[in-house]
């Protein structure tokens, strides 16, 4: 998995998978625990892709209380693209349609 991100590294430690970031490693290592059939397994693979915290906010205090939320609001896609962990307040924003994820995402930013 190639997320497009120059890397340095000296001669010496080249080996076969190098990554940028121990996150993009670990989603390299998880890829092929990552089952899209099994329905029930999405939060499952939410947290094996993605890191443990609010996309929006980056609250992670306790994994326990975080959501994965279906992006297209359908939630028989629980294609790994169309997942997403929030926290319970923001997740409620976006059940609610009081915002949507780019304009929480671009909040934030600022």
């Amino acid at each position: 998995m190639e997320c497009g991100k120059p890397i340095k590294i000296l001669q010496s430690r080249i080996k076969e998978n190098n990554f940028c970031s121990r996150e993009c490693g670990n989603k390299y290592k998880n890829r092929d625990k990552i089952n899209t059939i099994d329905s029930t397994a999405y939060r499952r693979n939410a947290f094996l892709y993605y890191p443990h915290k609010c996309k929006i906010c980056g609250w992670s205090k306790d994994e326990r209380v975080l959501e994965v939320h279906h992006i297209d609001e359908n939630r028989n896609n629980n294609d790994i693209s169309n997942l997403v962990i929030l926290c319970p307040t923001c997740h409620k924003y976006l059940t609610l349609h009081l915002y949507t994820l780019e304009q929480l995402l671009k909040q934030n930013e600022t």
